[in-house]
């Protein structure tokens, strides 16, 4: 675990930037579909 956590500590921060923003858009969008789909039970485009 200490291996990773020190390969990780390596990556540039502008990295950990781009990564959380893909991450947090993706989980943004994920909510997004999945709140939707709770209110309206039909899949309609």
């Amino acid at each position: 675990m200490g291996f990773i956590l020190a390969k990780l500590s390596n990556i540039p921060f502008k990295w950990w930037i781009y990564v959380g923003g893909v991450c947090g858009s993706f989980l943004g969008e994920w909510l997004f579909v999945t709140r939707k789909a709770k209110r309206k039970h039909k899949h309609s485009a």
